[in-house]
C-alpha cells in the first residue's frame, strides 16, 4: 500500500505544478488585457484632445468617465470628433474593463481555485493509475467495479 501512496503523491504534485502554472497564464492574460485597455485609453485621450482642445488631463478624465460610465458631466464632448471618439471607446473598453476586473478579482482573491478544483476533479486518477499498474505487475484481474471500491478505499484511508 505504500507504494501505491507514494506513487499517487507525485503524480498529484506534478497535475499540482500543472494547475499552477495553468494559473499562471491567466495572469498574463489579465497583464496584456490591461496593457490593451491602458494603451487605447492613452489614445483616446490624445484624439479627445486634438478633438476638443482639451489638456491631456482631462482627456483622460473624461475617457475614464466614459469608460465606466460614470458621466459626471463636467467637461462634456462638444465636437462631432470628441463625441465620436468618446461613443467609439465607451463601446468597446467597457467589455474590456469587465473582462478585466473580473480577472484581477480572480487573481487577487481565488489565487489557487483553478488548482485546486483541477485537483479534486483528478484526485482519484493518479491513485487508479497506480493501482492499475499494481495489479498488472502481479498478474491479477480484477473488474472495473471491484477497482473503484479498492479505489475509493485508498481515498477514503
Amino acid at each position: 500500500m505504500g507504494f501505491l501512496i507514494s506513487s499517487a503523491g507525485s503524480l498529484g504534485d506534478d497535475q499540482m505544478q500543472y494547475a499552477i502554472r495553468k494559473g499562471r497564464s491567466h495572469r498574463w492574460i489579465a497583464l496584456a488585457w490591461l496593457i490593451f485597455y491602458l494603451g487605447s485609453a492613452l489614445l483616446a485621450s490624445l484624439l479627445l484632445a486634438i478633438a476638443e482642445g482639451f489638456d491631456i488631463g482631462t482627456s483622460v478624465f473624461v475617457i475614464w468617465q466614459c469608460s465606466t460610465t460614470i458621466g459626471y458631466g463636467t467637461h462634456p464632448p462638444v465636437t462631432p470628433g470628441g463625441r465620436a471618439v468618446c461613443c467609439t471607446f465607451g463601446v468597446v473598453n467597457i467589455f474590456v474593463l469587465g473582462f478585466l476586473l473580473t480577472r484581477v478579482t480572480k487573481i487577487i482573491f481565488h489565487p489557487h481555485k483553478r488548482a485546486r478544483k483541477y485537483l479534486e476533479r483528478n484526485r482519484t486518477k493518479p491513485v487508479r493509475q497506480a493501482l492499475e499498474r499494481f495489479l498488472v505487475s502481479h498478474k491479477v484481474e480484477c473488474e472495473t467495479s471491484e477497482l473503484d471500491q479498492l479505489v475509493g478505499e485508498i481515498m477514503d484511508s
